[in-house]
């Protein structure tokens, strides 16, 4: 395996070969190593597990003296894990695998209204939904911590990267249990300002000449932005946050594809060829079957439901 760890000081080859006894006795040594392997790089890894880079390049030196070894080569940007460091790998995740279930299960059988949930979500859902109805949660429910995840990517909820997920793909994992709870009906919108110094589209056949506002590339797979690229339009402006294209769309930069239920956050914004359908979008509310009965777990999950048109 290929991982990014350029400028990484060297461990004590004298040190390494005095510690044959010692142990790595920490899960947050092997925490690290995963991360770093996971992002390809220490200032990478250094980010997600919010520290500085150079503690990450300190962690590998102390496991490498700690179990006598090697873990990665030395001597250029891109850097491949030795065969210490692949075996090291492999027994990493299966040990994360390990914490992860116990932390489930304990996390299940607390039924106390206390302690951390980690949700994640879309970054819409996380900063136009979820964020601004915390307060009325935390009147409710003083004594538990809420993290929040704007993260367009899923997060695995098999390794407790996060305890509650709002996704718009059903899972297939048989581990995960996943609730619909929403659909979104989509929508071609712009801003009035844009609208009235530009002739309103009457059918479809006038969404090509008009400017767009849109995803790049790395989101550009959603069933909208592929409705939208069959109708042959040019995105004036693409980004790759939906809070951005909202809010693009909303200054007057052009029409864009957004759903209904956001839409209505903007007053700017009005619906053109309101009998034009575009693809509608599942809402699932998932979280692990280890901690469907966690009695915080559930607490947010109801919240965040009754968040939903």
């Amino acid at each position: 395996m290929t991982v990014g760890f350029a400028h990484e000081p060297r461990a004590r080859t004298g040190a390494r070969r005095t510690c044959k006894n010692a142990r790595v006795t920490s899960w947050d040594d092997y925490r690290f190593f995963l991360a770093l392997c996971r992002k390809g790089s220490a200032a990478r890894a250094a980010r997600d597990l919010r520290v500085d880079p150079t503690t990450v390049r300190r962690r590998l030196a102390a496991m490498e003296e700690a179990l006598g070894a090697r873990l990665a080569h030395r001597g250029s940007a891109r850097l491949a894990l030795t065969e210490a460091g692949e075996r090291l790998l492999a027994r990493a995740r299966a040990l994360e695998d390990t914490m992860a279930a116990i932390e489930r299960e304990v996390g299940a059988a607390d039924d106390k209204l206390a302690g951390a949930v980690r949700f994640t979500a879309g970054e819409a859902f996380v900063s136009l939904l979820v964020a601004p109805a915390l307060p009325a949660f935390r009147a409710r429910y003083p004594d538990i911590r809420v993290e929040l995840v704007a993260d367009n990517q899923r997060l695995d909820l098999t390794r407790r990267e996060a305890d509650l997920a709002l996704r718009l793909v059903r899972p297939t994992d048989d581990s995960l249990v996943a609730r619909k709870v929403a659909t979104l009906e989509f929508g071609v919108y712009g801003a009035t300002a844009y609208l009235d110094r530009t002739d309103r589209p009457r059918g479809e056949k006038d969404l090509a000449r008009h400017a767009w506002v849109g995803f790049d590339a790395s989101l550009e797979r959603t069933p909208e932005t592929r409705w939208l690229l069959e109708r042959d339009v040019t995105f004036a402006i693409r980004a790759n946050s939906p809070v951005a294209v909202y809010a693009a769309t909303a200054a007057g930069n052009g029409l864009a594809a957004i759903a209904s239920f956001f839409a209505a956050r903007y007053p700017q914004l009005e619906r053109v060829l309101p009998d034009v359908a575009l693809p509608s979008r599942d809402v699932w509310l998932v979280t692990h079957r280890d901690l469907a009965r966690s009695a915080r777990v559930r607490a947010l999950s109801e919240f965040v439901r009754g968040l939903l048109p």
